[in-house]
């Protein structure tokens, strides 16, 4: 489905061109005809629509028409919308759900920003184990080598299971002392194949920790001596991009 960039071209697209474009009145009157969760669907599929309805409203139909859960997703969707809530509001949704889903709903729909790492620690406390490392990949990604390593001790986290999604978020945190950190904490490099770090040296990721990962791993080291040429002339290509 097409998406609406804007309330001007909430209209029949078929004679756009040929009329004169809607008022705001006429745009919202015609929103206000449309069932609640047509209502809010085009609500959410639009940029602007801090232009048609005030904040107050946009929260009193979401809480008519939706599920906590449902509402809490909506929201974290849109920035403009999550920036309509304080942190009490927020707390307080989260609060209406079951104590071991409420820490999986702030990692799922990022509402890290609306919490301190205190906060988000006790509400881990409850959580589910899977969604405690989730939070931990998160970390990793965003490259935040010091919470990484309080949390892998407080949380006592085992990482030398074969986790691809865990590697990746290593090369995405661009931080060589991270992969390092890891690594010597028992990460394992054999979940990801040969193929998957020729795809990020093609991407001109962080040469540095492309020449770790085939240094240290032996099945990728095999795989380099089967394609040195194409290797090295792919890492004088990374290096010479990222001098």
């Amino acid at each position: 489905m097409k998406k609406v960039k804007s309330f001007d071209s909430f209209i029949n697209e078929g004679i756009r061109d040929k009329m004169t474009p809607k008022s705001k009145d006429d745009i919202k009157n015609k929103l206000n005809k449309l069932s609640l969760a047509n209502r809010i669907e085009k609500i959410f599929d639009t940029d602007d629509i801090l232009d048609i309805y005030t904040g107050d409203e946009i929260k009193k139909l979401l809480n008519r028409a939706i599920t906590t859960d449902d509402k809490l997703e909506k929201i974290a969707s849109k920035k403009e919308i999550l920036d309509l809530y304080t942190k009490d509001e927020i707390k307080g949704m989260l609060n209406e759900l079951e104590p071991s889903e409420r820490y999986g709903r702030i990692s799922d729909y990022d509402l890290t920003d609306f919490f301190t790492e205190d906060e988000i620690n006790e509400y881990m406390e409850d959580a589910d184990r899977r969604d405690i490392y989730m939070h931990f990949r998160l970390l990793v990604r965003r490259g935040e080598l010091e919470k990484v390593k309080n949390m892998l001790d407080k949380w006592q986290l085992n990482i030398r299971s074969n986790d691809p999604q865990l590697v990746e978020a290593s090369v995405e945190s661009d931080s060589v002392e991270m992969v390092k950190f890891l690594v010597d904490k028992g990460m394992d490099l054999y979940s990801v194949t040969f193929d998957r770090v020729y795809s990020w040296m093609l991407q001109e990721k962080n040469s540095e920790i492309i020449e770790f990962f085939l240094k240290k791993d032996s099945h990728l080291q095999w795989n380099v001596n089967e394609k040195e040429k194409r290797v090295e002339r792919e890492l004088n290509i990374i290096r010479k991009f990222t001098k």
